[in-house]
């Protein structure tokens, strides 16, 4: 399963919270119009809601937190990528969600990147973009799962992330409601 990799080197917390069921699954599903993948929807199940390192807050949609919450900030944010890709659509030379292939926000970081699948193929085939506020677009050709545990093994770096400190262990900590 994807999300192997990222439970042997981020343990999930022992009692998540906001981590859903089928039915709000399946409306969320409605909401944004396909079903998420499913190495997310297994994240969400195991860790809730969160965030990893005190740095990269992973969005739930069950989360009770507005900020936090995918379908509470998911409008929003692809509202204002298109407003910046109408400014500088160099910068910005991908499709924004609802468009074919489109960015889609999954997580938010401390100093506001964004971290996206792009919603290219089926839903369990979707890669990572990360759109920094201080350096270059980047794409990732894995999923978020795998990107992750790539981000906090050190197999993947990216420049909206911090480097871990050696003997960092990365960790989940609950996020305030």
């Amino acid at each position: 399963m994807l999300i192997d990799a990222l439970l042997t080197i981020l343990p999930p917390p022992p009692q998540p919270v906001d981590t859903g069921d089928e039915a709000g699954w399946r409306t969320v599903s409605s909401a944004i119009g396909v079903r998420p993948p499913e190495d997310y929807v297994f994240f969400i199940t195991l860790y809730g809601t969160g965030v990893i390192n005190d740095f990269l807050h992973v969005y739930n949609p069950f989360a009770r937190n507005p900020h936090l919450n995918l379908l509470a900030t998911f409008g929003r944010h692809l509202f204002d990528l298109r407003e910046l890709k109408s400014e500088s659509p160099s910068y910005y030379p991908f499709p924004i969600y609802f468009e074919p292939g489109g960015v889609l926000p999954w997580g938010v970081s401390i100093d506001g990147d964004l971290y996206c699948w792009r919603t290219t193929g089926l839903t369990g085939r979707w890669t990572t973009t990360v759109i920094p506020r201080h350096s270059d677009v980047e794409d990732f050709p894995v999923g978020m799962t795998v990107f992750l545990a790539g981000l906090l093994s050190g197999s993947l770096t990216s420049a909206a992330f911090p480097e871990l400190s050696e003997g960092h262990r990365p960790v989940f900590t609950h996020a305030e409601a």
